[in-house]
């Protein structure tokens, strides 16, 4: 019987939240309220009673156990119950007169001590000495310590029982006791048959709750069927629609390689047709030159003039003849970066890539839209020299001294020496070689609010440097002492906040300025804004975010238009759009993030990809031919390039913020 009166206290034993019981804060206040004499008890491994309680004082579990036992406790049981049940600070057992009350800090006292530690609307407590506030109706309303309270209603059961028993057994005669034992073991009987049918009766509940489990199991079993025939029927559609398409793309490639071989194949053919002449020509010269040196040697007399001219004609044919362009075959090649998204990139599974080929080649991957008829196609000794170029030559920023911190901007000053600009702060660096530097300052006023630092520069044509400051919306005009001379301010609205980046300046004196914020072009002449063009937006003619601009052979311009991932050719005098190039993407002929563009006297195009880690070369019509760099911190290497301009003999100067340095191809 010992089992089933556990199980019947415990299913007497009704928990509940009392917002105002007296547990430890960190408990919440989650005490359980015990309805009967009896605490609520579980078996463990050994079979022994223990209060199941969470967050109570380890001395009110003790003594909630040593008066749950049947067995009577001895005196140091005893003496846990009295410490227990006694107010810590005046020392006197909790009662209707004392009542036991519990501080939000989890200390509990009788209610007359905490009516002493009041300080006005405060009660310090005598522990801690945390201060609470004392609710309204005074100390009475504070919340009981119910797990004491349960204490000592149990204890004075325990005594009414214990003299109730004491009395019956003085008064009742042997047989009377048993008979009421009898009767009350008849009753306690009744009463936990009684409970065991409502144990019983959850119990059918609970079987009632796992047939329902199993029914909503059975619905997930029909929906993941389900969905397994959807997915399995849609990786089949989707995967047969990436093999026709593919297939597709294969014929288009090996369509594309075989015109590209028969245009090759012709151009080469007539370049051997044509050396051959040269070399019949050749041939003939110099069978002509023999004989001219036989007549001499068996003339008489000496013809000093006619000998002179013969050895300058000589010459001069002598230099003429030069060894043919180096010719790089085309090769079909497969980036498996492009294949991050099947669906989205399979037109760029293959490239038709040629490298440092100073002929005409088809190249689908990198398509200009529109066209510029004022420039030939034709390759010239630029096309050669840029296709040479693999490594760096010199590097500015590495040697001690002549450190770079995070360079934005470059440009050639009419000396040779190069300027550097800084995006960690107000300097321009001065290199006239790798290990000989100096610094101009800006000039910034004190306690100006760094943001961007320098960001663009360019040079005029009376030989002064233009530099680029958002953090003071302006673009500042210096000597190349460092004085300045004046700065340039925007018409701006209210709502508009110069944000001036890459710049070019005409030989006439205007100026194009890139703004970073306004998604346009501003055109300055002398300090006067004169126009500007261009709008935020994605169609042609429209920015955003412009980074740079660069001026092309024929006066028009071209800029880096950084989130629409292209450059665009504007119209140098109105402002229009022309064409542009780039579609966003790493593959040769795409752009990511172009945050420095550069073009030559011949209009060969630098574009610095910040989010590529590269710089790509493109010819006039906007046509790739040529990749530097790539991820990493190697010699020819680059991380988060930023601007790029090309020098006078073709050298292409990048700023490799991230490696703080600037590298010269």
């Amino acid at each position: 019987m010992h089992w089933l009166h556990c199980v019947c206290s415990i299913i007497r034993y009704k928990p509940s939240r009392q917002a105002g019981s007296g547990i430890s804060p960190e408990s919440k206040y989650s005490a359980w309220r015990v309805q009967s004499p009896v605490p609520p008890p579980f078996f463990n491994g050994t079979d022994k009673l223990m209060l199941k309680r969470t967050d109570v004082n380890a001395d009110f579990q003790k003594a909630h156990l040593v008066m749950a036992s049947d067995e009577s406790y001895t005196s140091g049981d005893h003496s846990i119950v009295s410490d227990t049940l006694e107010c810590k600070v005046c020392m006197e057992k909790y009662g209707k007169n004392r009542e036991p009350k519990v501080l939000p800090c989890g200390h509990t006292y009788c209610h007359i001590c905490l009516d002493q530690c009041c300080r006005g609307t405060m009660i310090h407590c005598p522990k801690c000495r945390r201060e609470h506030p004392v609710p309204f109706g005074g100390v009475e309303k504070l919340p009981k310590n119910f797990v004491i309270q349960d204490l000592l209603d149990h204890r004075n059961t325990k005594r009414q029982v214990s003299k109730l028993r004491t009395k019956e057994s003085q008064e009742s005669s042997p047989h009377q006791r048993k008979e009421a034992a009898k009767g009350s073991l008849s009753k306690e009987t009744q009463q936990l048959l009684s409970t065991l049918r409502v144990s019983v009766k959850d119990v059918d509940q609970s079987g009632t709750l796992l047939g329902d489990t199993i029914n909503k199991i059975q619905s997930e079993r029909a929906v993941l069927s389900d969905t397994y025939k959807t997915t399995k029927s849609s990786i089949k559609k989707v995967l047969g629609d990436i093999v026709k398409a593919a297939n597709h793309r294969k014929d288009e490639l090996l369509n594309e390689l075989e015109e590209s071989f028969k245009e090759c194949k012709a151009l080469l053919t007539a370049q051997e047709e044509e050396y051959k002449e040269e070399k019949a020509s050749h041939e003939e010269y110099c069978k002509g030159l023999r004989k001219s040196l036989k007549d001499f040697e068996k003339a008489e007399e000496a013809h000093v003039g006619e000998l002179e001219m013969c050895i300058q004609e000589a010459q001069a044919k002598a230099r003429s003849f030069h060894h043919g362009k180096e010719v790089a075959s085309d090769r079909l090649v497969f980036s498996d970066d492009h294949c991050g998204d099947i669906l989205s990139n399979i037109k760029t599974w293959g490239n038709l890539k040629k490298e440092h080929c100073p002929i005409k080649v088809p190249h689908p991957s990198c398509q200009a839209s529109g066209s510029n008829p004022s420039v030939s196609d034709t390759a010239g000794e630029s096309l050669s020299q840029y296709a040479m170029k693999d490594k760096s030559v010199r590097t500015y920023g590495n040697q001690p001294g002549t450190q770079l911190n995070s360079p934005s901007c470059v440009t050639e000053l009419p000396n040779g020496d190069v300027a550097v600009g800084s995006a960690m702060s107000y300097t321009i660096s001065i290199f006239s070689s790798p290990q000989d530097k100096r610094s101009i300052s800006l000039g910034i006023p004190p306690g100006e609010k760094f943001n961007d630092g320098v960001t663009g520069m360019c040079m005029s044509p009376t030989g002064r440097l233009y530099v680029s400051n958002p953090d003071m919306n302006t673009v500042h005009v210096l000597a190349l002492d460092g004085k300045s001379h004046y700065q340039l301010q925007a018409h701006t609205t209210r709502d508009e906040e110069f944000s001036p980046r890459g710049m070019a300046c005409t030989a006439s004196g205007e100026l194009y300025v890139c703004d970073w914020a306004n998604h346009t072009v501003r055109v300055f002449d002398q300090s006067v804004e004169i126009r500007r063009f261009g709008a935020r937006g994605k169609e042609p003619g429209q920015f955003n975010r412009p980074s740079d601009i660069a001026l092309m052979p024929d006066g028009d311009v071209a800029v880096a238009d950084f989130n629409n991932h292209r450059i665009q050719v504007c119209d140098g005098k109105t402002g229009n759009f022309l064409w542009l190039f780039g579609t966003e993407g790493c593959g040769i002929g795409q752009l990511k993030g172009p945050t420095g563009v550069a073009v030559d006297s011949e209009g060969y195009i630098a574009v610095s990809e910040r989010l590529n880690n590269r710089v790509q070369l493109f010819n006039k019509k906007g046509k790739p031919f040529k990749i530097l760099g790539g991820q990493g911190e190697g010699s020819d290497q680059l991380k988060t390039p930023m601007g790029v301009t090309i020098s006078r003999d073709n050298q292409i100067l990048v700023c490799d913020s991230r490696n703080d340095r600037v590298l010269v191809f």
